[in-house]
C-alpha cells in the first residue's frame, strides 16, 4: 500500500468519525481513482454508485417482460438484509439506483429509502413506469433524484397500452405532468425498448416527450428470450430498418433540441436494397400480444415453475474475444444489492455472485478487464452499447451487441 493510499485512509476515517458524510464521498472518490488507476485487484475504496432492486414485483404486464406471464410470482420486496447492506455503504456512496427487476414506486420500503438517502447525502436514479405518483413522493422527488427514466413505449392510449399491459396511458399522461411541474432540478427521460414493431413508432415518441416538456429519450436494446419466443423482435436481425427509423427520430430530436440516447451500432450507412428486405420481412412478422397467447405463456411458465425447471440463465465469468481498454465504471465503482441482499457486479452480472467487494469473483472480474479482455456476460450491456460509460472502451465487434437469453427452462 503506498504512502498516498494510507493518507487518503487516513483522512477519511477522520471524516467518518465526524460523519462528514461529503467529505467521505470526496475521499473515496480519490481513494478509487488511485485503485484503478493502479489496477489493483483487491479495493480499498468502497462502492460509489449501488443498485438496489427494492422489489422484485410490478403493477404491468409489459409485452417484453417476463412480468407478462409471471404475475409476479416470482416477485419479493427487498430484505431487511438488503436494506441494511445499502445503509452501511451510503456514507461512501454518491449515486443509488433504485430499480431492478420490479417497479420501484410501489415498493413499501420507497418512501424510507428516500428518507434514507436524504441522511447520507446521496442522490438517486430510478426508473418507473410512473403509474402511481402521490403527494408524499413529490415532497421528496426534488430534494433526491438526480434523474428519473419514465418508461414509455408508446404515444397514445392505444400504442402505450398494447405494450404496457394493465396500465392506462390517461393515468401516466397525468402523473407525467404532474412529475414535470414538481420534479425540480431532478433530469427526465423518456426510456423506450427498441423492438422490431415498435421502433416505426420512433418518431411519434420523441414528438411526445417534446409536448410533455421532456428533453431526453433513451432507446435501450431489447431483452430477448427463448421462453417468451421474442426472437423475431431482436432488432439485430433488422439492422437496416432499425436504423432507418432511429435515424429519422434522431434528425427530429436535433430538431426539438431533445437529447437521443441509441445504440451504437444502428448509427450506421443504411443499405436501401437490405432496407426493403427487411421491412418486407418485418411486414410478414404477426406479432401476438393477445389475451390467448398470454394465457399461453402463463400456463407453460406455471408448469416449469412448479416442477422447479424454470429459472435465469447461469453465467460464469467467460470471456470473449472482444477486445476492450480501461474497466467498467461498475466493475471499478458499483455494486448491485438484490431483494435478498446478495451482491453482484451489476444487473447484467446479476448471476454471478459476489461473497464480499473483494471476493474471488470480484477479483476475477477486475484482472479480466484490466488484461484487456471483455466477459461474456457484458455483451448487449445497455450502457456498453450506447456509449455511456466513461472509464471503458471497446472493439466495435458485432458479437458485442447480440443478446443473450435471459430465461432458461430445463
Amino acid at each position: 500500500m503506498s504512502v498516498c493510499t494510507e493518507d487518503i485512509m487516513s483522512e477519511l476515517n477522520k471524516a467518518f468519525a465526524n460523519k462528514d458524510w461529503l467529505g467521505v464521498k470526496k475521499l473515496n472518490s480519490e481513494l478509487a481513482e488511485l485503485e484503478v488507476r493502479n489496477k489493483a485487484l483487491v479495493f480499498n475504496h468502497k462502492p460509489e454508485v449501488i443498485q438496489i432492486e427494492l422489489t422484485s414485483k410490478c403493477n404491468a404486464q409489459c409485452v417484453m417482460c417476463s412480468h407478462y406471464y409471471e404475475f409476479n410470482d416470482c416477485g419479493a420486496e427487498a430484505s431487511d438484509i438488503a436494506l441494511k447492506e445499502l445503509e452501511s455503504l451510503l456514507p461512501y456512496c454518491k449515486l443509488v439506483l433504485l430499480n431492478g427487476y420490479g417497479e420501484p414506486f410501489i415498493s413499501k420500503h420507497f418512501i424510507q429509502c428516500l428518507r434514507l438517502l436524504n441522511k447520507y447525502c446521496v442522490k438517486a436514479i430510478v426508473t418507473t413506469n410512473l403509474s402511481i405518483l402521490t403527494d408524499e413522493m413529490c415532497e421528496l422527488i426534488p430534494g433526491v433524484f438526480d434523474e428519473i427514466n419514465i418508461s414509455c413505449n408508446g404515444y397514445s392510449k392505444d400504442t402505450y397500452e398494447k405494450i404496457h399491459r394493465g396500465l392506462r396511458f390517461d393515468t401516466f399522461s397525468n402523473n407525467l405532468t404532474k412529475l414535470v411541474d414538481v420534479c425540480g432540478s431532478a433530469k427526465l427521460s423518456l426510456s423506450c425498448v427498441v423492438m422490431v414493431e415498435t421502433v416505426k413508432w420512433a418518431s411519434d415518441i420523441i414528438r411526445f416527450a417534446y409536448e410533455q416538456g421532456i428533453r431526453k429519450v433513451r432507446f435501450g436494446r431489447l431483452g430477448v428470450s427463448s421462453f417468451i419466443r421474442n426472437y423475431d423482435q431482436d432488432p439485430t436481425n433488422f439492422p437496416n430498418y432499425v436504423a432507418y427509423h432511429l435515424k429519422a427520430a434522431k434528425m427530429l430530436a436535433d430538431e426539438y433540441q431533445i437529447e437521443m440516447i441509441y445504440p451504437e451500432n444502428y448509427r450506421m450507412n443504411i443499405d436501401q436494397d437490405a432496407l426493403k428486405d427487411e421491412t418486407r420481412k418485418v411486414a410478414a412478422i404477426k406479432f401476438r400480444y393477445d389475451e390467448k397467447y398470454q394465457a399461453e405463456l402463463r400456463d407453460e411458465f406455471k408448469l416449469y415453475h412448479s416442477q422447479g425447471t424454470y429459472g435465469s440463465v447461469e453465467q460464469k465469468l467467460d470471456s470473449t474475444d472482444i477486445a476492450c481498454s480501461g474497466i467498467c465504471d461498475w466493475v471499478a465503482k458499483g455494486l448491485y444489492i438484490d431483494t435478498i441482499g446478495n451482491m453482484y457486479t451489476c444487473c447484467e452480472s446479476k448471476y454471478l455472485k459476489y461473497d464480499n467487494w473483494n471476493c474471488r469473483n470480484a477479483q476475477s472480474v477486475r484482472k479480466e478487464f484490466f488484461d484487456g479482455r471483455l466477459p461474456d456476460f457484458c455483451k448487449n450491456c445497455p450502457f456498453i452499447i450506447n456509449n455511456e460509460l466513461k472509464m471503458l472502451k471497446c472493439e466495435k465487434n458485432p458479437a458485442l451487441y447480440k443478446a443473450n437469453d435471459v430465461i432458461s427452462v430445463i
